[in-house]
């Protein structure tokens, strides 16, 4: 076992390990220690004991060394980035990491010249890194992306510390399928007529359903179906994403019934391809519904409900919904 303190014996209270050492019984009473995790061309000190069967401990052994300087020279290179339509996928030359000043600020990724912020995965000693958009990706936009190290201080580096040069206009392949255009369809279902709904009474819920688009595009209503039977009721619209509330609306001066529009604080992106859940909170005991409306996958232009993909949780207050039904519970939104 071992310990580092820089030469010295070991403080009361430090735990001999193996300290990034790893240790092999050669034969009989000798060992090979082999490190790992070290720099180059830097002095190391460990404290080594040994234990024998019974634990009795050995006096205490200083191993002191200097690790050689490292004969790689070569700088890292991206040689190629595919944006697969949900992630970039960002090849090395050779396994990087991060020695300690990297932020994603640091790259500069456009569609058709427009920046779009990433998010990177720092998975590091490895050669690739994986980096999402924040914002749709059009199937036939362009894609560049750049990098530029932080000042003076070297970011990205290969393992022996060369850095990453500079990246100007490097092409990203371009394997997306959405299409980031403004759809002609802007709700599930057209809200200038009542729906096939009946009444009917339960507890206070969240009722809802989970949908996605094949378009990327920005929520800025949230909507719901009011039968009379609903007046006097408070209803909250909320919009979910993996059970994160991303847009919240007490709607206010309802009419008695009808399809309800009104406008969140601020419009919510939708990204292409990907699942989200819309609900309505009603804190009285009445509803509408459609039975066995989502038996099969719903689709209107380019938004899709799933197959019993209504969803709700019976609650006094707002929570995500979870529970699974293939009855339609008419909540909408309007899509831009």
């Amino acid at each position: 076992k071992a310990c580092l303190e820089n030469g010295t014996t070991c403080v009361t209270g430090t735990t001999y390990a193996n300290m990034g050492l790893s240790f092999t019984n050669t034969s009989g009473s000798t060992w090979t220690l082999t490190l790992e995790g070290v720099e180059d061309d830097t002095p190391y000190a460990y404290n080594i004991k040994s234990i024998d069967s019974s634990g009795n401990e050995s006096s205490n052994l200083v191993a002191a060394f200097d690790t050689e300087s490292s004969s790689d020279g070569t700088n890292p290179t991206l040689d190629s980035v595919v944006f697969d339509g949900t992630n970039l996928t960002l090849t090395f030359s050779e396994a990087v990491k991060d020695s300690g000043t990297y932020a994603n600020s640091q790259w500069t990724f456009t569609a058709d010249s427009t920046p779009i912020t990433l998010t990177c995965v720092e998975s590091w000693n490895s050669d690739q890194l994986i980096c999402t958009p924040a914002s749709c990706v059009d199937k036939d936009a362009t894609l560049l992306l750049d990098y530029n190290q932080p000042g003076t201080d070297d970011a990205i580096t290969d393992i022996a510390g060369n850095p990453l040069e500079d990246i100007t206009d490097k092409a990203v392949t371009n394997n997306g399928t959405a299409d980031c255009g403004t759809p002609t369809t802007t709700s599930l279902w057209p809200h200038d007529a009542a729906p096939p709904a009946t009444s009917a009474t339960d507890c206070p819920s969240n009722l809802g359903h989970e949908f996605f688009s094949t378009t990327g595009g920005h929520i800025s209503q949230g909507c719901f179906y009011k039968h009379a039977d609903m007046d006097g009721q408070t209803h909250i619209w909320s919009l979910w994403r993996d059970g994160v509330e991303l847009a919240q609306k007490t709607f206010t001066e309802e009419p008695e019934s009808g399809w309800i529009c009104q406008d969140l604080a601020s419009s919510v992106e939708i990204l292409p391809d990907t699942t989200y859940r819309i609900s309505v909170h009603t804190s009285g005991n009445y509803y509408v519904r459609t039975g066995s409306y989502f038996a099969n996958p719903y689709t209107n232009g380019p938004f899709t409900v799933p197959a019993i993909g209504g969803k709700y949780t019976d609650s006094v207050s707002v929570a995500y919904p979870t529970s699974n039904t293939a009855t339609n519970l008419w909540v909408d939104f309007t899509f831009a």
